[in-house]
């Protein structure tokens, strides 16, 4: 969804962001995918395609951040900064998330079928 409202969008500033969060996600997708190879689902067709999409989509969000700098012009005026109170929001969540990643077993225990 974050890709088509991106595509959508007249400005490239206001794609910019966008296509980084989808850079980070893509290629960790990737990563997770190449790391547990072994649980994927190679014998099935959607298997195949799930790992077509994550190699490619990575180099096809690259693409567009050297458009720009053909093209030239400049970034539109700011309209309003990020309100203080977003920022408290995001950080929070921010440390959050660091803080699942890093410390998982503290935070959510270890799946049934994991268990010896």
């Amino acid at each position: 969804m974050l890709a088509l409202l991106a595509a959508s969008e007249t400005v490239w500033a206001h794609t910019r962001a966008s296509l980084g969060v989808l850079l980070v996600f893509s290629t960790g997708a990737l990563a997770a995918t190449l790391l547990h190879r072994d649980r994927s689902h190679r014998d099935r067709f959607f298997g195949w395609v799930w790992l077509a999409v994550y190699i490619l989509l990575p180099p096809a969000i690259l693409v567009p951040f050297g458009l720009p700098t053909r093209i030239g012009g400049g970034d539109p005026p700011r309209v309003a900064p990020m309100a203080p109170g977003v920022r408290v929001v995001i950080g929070v969540q921010a440390a959050l998330l660091l803080g699942v990643a890093w410390v998982p077993d503290s935070v959510a225990p270890r799946h049934a079928a994991a268990r010896p």
